[in-house]
């Protein structure tokens, strides 16, 4: 039960880092107001997401190994 939970969370930090990446691609790419600022928006959300996430794929990973 613990591998599937944690594989979906590896899925959701690796869905949102890509996603992240895009948003700044869009932000850096296109000279646009709107799209920067939603964009920026994205950026930001993702970022607090992936800050909110790794943090306990890392306690997962670490209680995988310290605990076999």
């Amino acid at each position: 039960m613990r591998l599937n939970v944690m594989n979906h969370k590896k899925k959701l930090s690796m869905v949102m880092l890509m996603l992240f990446l895009c948003s700044l691609t869009v932000t850096i790419a296109f000279q646009n107001i709107v799209s920067d600022s939603i964009s920026i928006s994205f950026s930001v959300a993702l970022a607090f997401g992936l800050v909110l996430v790794l943090p306990f794929i890392m306690m997962e990973t670490i209680r995988e190994i310290c605990n076999p």
